[in-house]
């Protein structure tokens, strides 16, 4: 029996193919590659808008954190243990977005935390 080559090395993974395999996989395994699929995009939008020479747009991405929020009021008890002793409330989180769009060109195509570039 011969081993299998992955998708991933046969250059034939698409978009569409990453989110029928998404599909079949744990919810904390697809938010986790969501979030991977996201810094991706983010970075060549950002690669396309240097080399288009479009200096007044600024595109970076950031990471609010773990916010106290109704987004996950049906997830599992664990989870809302966590948030108690962890999260931020929703303010903390708004002002890393607002620091987001605030922060010059040395942000663009970087990947924000914390209110830092590069994190």
């Amino acid at each position: 029996m011969t081993k299998r080559q992955p998708i991933w090395e046969t250059g034939k993974l698409t978009v569409h193919l990453v989110f029928e395999l998404l599909a079949y996989t744990s919810e904390l395994h697809r938010y986790n590659v969501s979030k991977l699929l996201e810094v991706f995009y983010c970075r060549e939008l950002a690669d396309r808008t240097k080399q288009n020479n479009k200096p007044d747009v600024i595109i970076n991405y950031t990471n609010p954190g773990l916010c106290h929020s109704e987004l996950a009021r049906d997830g599992p008890l664990i989870l809302h243990i966590v948030k108690f002793f962890l999260a931020r409330t929703t303010e903390v989180g708004s002002r890393t977005l607002v620091n987001a769009v605030e922060t010059g060109p040395e942000s663009h195509g970087q990947y924000m935390s914390c209110s830092r570039v590069g994190m």
